[in-house]
């Protein structure tokens, strides 16, 4: 929500007032399920706030932003949209993306996914960004973008790159569940 509000200056002062007008209402319920009050739930999500907001004073578009170029050298040109489904049908897979921007270079939409862990290395998150990127590139001109991770907890991002072979495996490993799925009586 914050990325698509227009505020002069960031601070996690100004995340958090964000969080608790537009999204803390629709948490009520999981915070009382998990038995968490809404001040311990909001001690735990003050540090990502200065990471979040470091970001945004980053990379955003100005004023908002200093809009320095990305890990993978490229520049926002502006966010295209927050939380997307997205299916295909040739690929058969859907997903939500998270946050998918305009790079300022070529205008192409590039996916950025936010995660709350610490930035280890993971194949699953490459391939779920890379399956974005394949959504993405049905909507856009055919190719594949790449894409972006982001590491709230230490704010580091990482570029992902599709190639033709992990774009191959992920649709192998994805052919695979559907078969497997499809023996248990699930449809794929």
């Amino acid at each position: 929500i914050a990325l698509l509000r227009k505020p002069k200056i960031i601070t996690p002062a100004w995340l958090l007032m964000q969080f608790r007008n537009n999204m803390l209402s629709n948490l009520t319920f999981d915070l009382i399920a998990l038995g968490v009050s809404t001040s311990e739930f909001e001690t735990q999500l003050k540090p990502y706030l200065s990471n979040i907001a470091e970001w945004m004073k980053a990379y955003m578009v100005p004023p908002m932003g200093q809009n320095n170029a990305l890990i993978d050298g490229s520049v926002i040109q502006d966010i295209e949209d927050m939380e997307i489904n997205m299916w295909s049908d040739v690929i058969g897979v859907k997903g939500r993306i998270d946050v998918a921007f305009r790079r300022k270079s070529d205008g192409r939409i590039v996916p950025l996914e936010l995660k709350t862990g610490k930035s280890n290395y993971s194949r699953d998150h490459e391939a779920q960004v890379l399956l974005y990127c394949m959504l993405l590139s049905e909507r856009d001109s055919g190719q594949i973008p790449p894409g972006m991770l982001l590491y709230l907890k230490d704010a580091t991002s990482k570029s992902i790159n599709p190639n033709p072979n992990s774009l191959k495996q992920i649709i192998s490993t994805r052919n695979g569940m559907s078969i497997f799925g499809g023996h248990i009586g699930i449809d794929a």
